[in-house]
Parts: C-alpha cells; structure tokens; sequence
C-alpha cells in the first residue's frame, strides 16, 4: 500500500521551467479518438502567477492563469512551500501529497479540492490545485473568522446557499487511520484541539498510559468545534478562558453560549455537539456515529437545526429571534447551565422539529 501511494506522488510531479513569474509546464496527452492510435505527445502550458489568495502557517497560496488556454480563462491556486522551513519544522510534505493523491480518486469527486499535480525547486515546493473562487468559509459568515483563524479553517465554498456546497483542502498533518489506530503526534491549531490531544483527561483516566496516544475522534472534536463556530460565531474554549476546557472535561456544563439561537435549536443539533465534543474520547462520536446521527440525516439540512436560521451571506432567516424577553433569558442560562454530557437527555429518532 505505501509503495502504491508512493507511485501515486511520483506520477503527479510535473517537469516544469521557472522563468521570472511564469512556469513552463509539460504533461503528456494522447489522442482520444475512437479506433484511432496517437503516439502520446508531450504539451506545454505556461502558467502566470497573479497574486496571492491565501497563507497559512505552512506557506501560501498563489492564483496562477494559463496564458496557453483558450481565452487565458483556466485558474489554479498553487500552494508553495519553502523547503527549509519545512525541515525545521519537522514536516514531511509527502504526507500531504499522500493524502491529496489518496483522496483524488474518482469515489471521493465533489468531496474534496481537486489536484492536479505538484513540482519543485531547489528553494520550495508547489502544489497545483483547484481555484475556488468563493474561498473559504469563514468569509462567508455574517461575522467573519479572526484572519489567522480563518487561515486554519480550510472549508472552501463551491456554491454558495441556499443549497451550499463546500470541499475539504490542504492536509499538512494528515494521517490514514482507522477506528482501532492510536495517534502520538500534538500538531493542530489550539482552538480546534481535543482534550486528550492537550493531554487533559476526564476522572478515572490513568494519564500515564493515555499521554500522546489518541484516535481518530479528535477530528470529530474539530469538526463540533466548526460547527459550534458556525452556529453561534464564537468558540467554545478559548485562551481567554484557560481554565473552561479543563473544568468541562472534569464534568462540568456543555459551553452552550447565551446566544438567543441556542433557543431555536433542535434536540438532534444539541445532542450532535455534545456527542461531538463529549468530554471522554470513549462517549464522543466515532466517524461513524457522526454520521449516522439524526442532525446531519434529516433530508431538508435547515438549522434550528441546521443553516438556514445563520446569518450567512447576509441573508437572516426570520426565525431568529431579535430580542429575548429577561426572564426567557435568565431560564435560557439556568437550563445551560445545568446541562452536562452525562445528564443529557438523547432525543427521540423520529423527532426531527426544532
């Protein structure tokens, strides 16, 4: 299997020149005419590179244009790294170009931002990928991501609502498990790290045996964090708050904000962040289970249970309350307050009403 993915990068690479801001690229391309044999013949394409659309801890990300295309209207964002700080860091690339080869196999199209190849220098190296011009999540949010946040969150929109379409890019810290695998490695963005992954653990749980290995459910804890964000434009645990996690993690109270659309949710979007980020790793959410919960089933994906109550691209859905009456207020933050994983009520499977 590795020796297959190893081939997989190495037929990807381009042979490619550098002259000032333009690369020559050379691919091989046959004839597809029916009954018809062409000797493969090799093409050169020459890409611009424009300006930049992204960075990131890792690199940054480049709009380049094919000026040999017809009308010079094909885009690609080509990420570029620079090698030196990747072995400072540490950072083998190839797990990133392992993962995007594996997940640009025809059974996951739609899912993930397409690639098309990668090339180097002597000083960096280059991913060619997919431009999406909507970009990421985050700027499509009433109230946009904090830039270096939004920078980690690489959620890119294809289509924008109501019926959203969004693909999942870059994967620098990737790794191909499966539910029985235990990880090691503390890599990530703070906001967005499990509990165990910050080695805070609940009662009963021998830290010495459970230091540094974990599974693949810290990626289900990412994924309440983004959803939490979603829903309510803040994060649940933060550094302004050091000591939150820690305290939730020993049993206390789901962080629930006193945000009036914590009111419009439904049972089935409550329990899918409280399994997502449940405290202990052997109650949380597998892959598995995240999927097959009633939140992200339900046929018509509306958010008091779902979206369409966000203020999203400007657009508010009039369930949303604008104001809150005191007292409602004042039982909202009682009934958080009280709500803990384990005193969690799960809802009925054929309820699906807000």
């Amino acid at each position: 299997m590795q020796s297959t993915t190893a081939d997989l990068v190495t037929d990807a690479k381009f042979r490619v020149e550098f002259y000032s801001d333009l690369v020559h690229r050379f691919t091989f391309q046959s004839s597809s005419t029916p009954g018809q044999y062409v000797r493969r013949k090799e093409r050169l394409d020459i890409w611009k590179k424009e300006k930049p659309v992204g960075s990131g801890s890792c690199g940054s990300v480049w709009l380049h244009r094919c000026l040999t295309s017809e009308n010079q209207e094909e885009l690609q964002a080509v990420k570029m790294v620079n090698k030196k700080h990747l072995s400072s860091g540490g950072i083998d690339f190839c797990k990133e170009l392992e993962a995007i080869a594996k997940f640009s196999q025809k059974k996951y199209l739609g899912l993930f931002v397409e690639y098309f190849g990668w090339y180097e220098n002597e000083e960096s190296m280059f991913i060619a990928m997919e431009y999406i011009q909507h970009g990421d999540l985050g700027s499509h949010l009433t109230t946009p991501l904090p830039e270096y946040d939004a920078r980690e969150i690489n959620v890119f929109v294809v289509t924008k609502g109501p019926q959203w379409w969004v693909k999942i890019g870059d994967f620098g810290f990737s790794k191909r498990i499966n539910e029985n695998s235990s990880l090691r490695s503390m890599v990530g963005t703070q906001l967005f790290l499990a509990p165990e992954v910050q080695m805070i653990y609940p009662p009963g749980v021998d830290e010495t045996s459970a230091v540094f290995h974990y599974s693949e459910k810290v990626d289900i804890w990412s994924l309440g964090v983004m959803a939490f964000y979603v829903l309510f434009h803040e994060y649940p645990f933060t550094s302004n708050t050091p000591y939150a996690l820690p305290k939730y993690v020993r049993g206390g109270p789901f962080p629930f904000p006193t945000s009036p659309l914590v009111q419009i949710l439904s049972e089935e979007c409550r329990h899918f962040m409280i399994s997502a980020m449940a405290p202990d790793a052997n109650t949380q959410f597998s892959a598995r289970g995240a999927l097959e919960s009633n939140w992200l089933k339900q046929r018509a994906f509306d958010c008091a249970s779902g979206m369409e109550n966000l203020q999203i691209s400007g657009i508010t859905s009039s369930k949303v309350p604008q104001q809150m009456p005191q007292t409602q207020m004042a039982q909202s933050r009682e009934r958080q307050n009280t709500m803990t994983p384990s005193n969690y009520r799960k809802p009925s499977a054929t309820t699906l009403s807000p």
